[in-house]
């Protein structure tokens, strides 16, 4: 059964940076990076545009899962903003296939988070809102990864041992339901 490893968390916390080498290290992998399904320049949160992010988020996730060389599907994404609803859309479109959806919440210590961010260089405006938003995280039962104290490469490692303890896991732990992830209404 193909596998969608949804690594989530709050802005600038390390997601893509982490997803990236999970996809060179992971054998059989595609990644999605959920900004890529947005790329508009401005971009506003319109019905229009999430419409289109739905239908992108959706178009890719299908063909990976279609795609008999593809195993792993990486999934990076943040619930901030209107994010949730997108990505209960995307989940209900794509609800029909077969798949094991492992959730891991990435984390790191609000210093390392801002230093991230700055490292990152994202402005002062949008670290404060990043930083607003932190808590919705709060509270949630999934499989969660500290990253303050790891390299890259050692979060990484950590997130292909969940992977692997996941799939051998037989319970249902790991549905493929929003309801899943648990986390606290928005």
């Amino acid at each position: 059964m193909k596998k969608i490893i949804f690594i989530h968390g709050p802005n600038g916390v390390g997601k893509s940076t982490l997803c990236r080498l999970l996809h060179q290290k992971l054998n059989n992998s595609a990644w999605l990076e959920s900004e890529w399904c947005k790329m508009t320049n401005p971009f506003a949160y319109t019905d229009e545009t999430v419409e289109m992010t739905v239908s992108n988020m959706t178009h890719m996730l299908k063909s990976y899962l279609g795609c008999t060389s593809v195993e792993y599907i990486i999934f990076n994404y943040g619930f901030h903003g209107p994010r949730r609803k997108i990505y209960e859309k995307v989940m209900e479109n794509i609800s029909s296939m077969e798949f094991k959806l492992i959730p891991i919440l990435i984390t790191c210590s609000e210093e390392e988070n801002i230093s991230r961010m700055k490292k990152d260089g994202r402005d002062p405006d949008r670290i404060k809102r990043a930083l607003s938003v932190r808590n919705i995280y709060d509270g949630s039962d999934v499989l969660t990864l500290d990253t303050t104290e790891r390299t890259v490469e050692m979060a990484v490692d950590k997130i292909l041992d969940l992977v692997l303890e996941a799939t051998q896991n037989t319970h249902s732990v790991f549905r493929r339901t929003m309801l899943s992830i648990s986390l606290p209404s928005a």
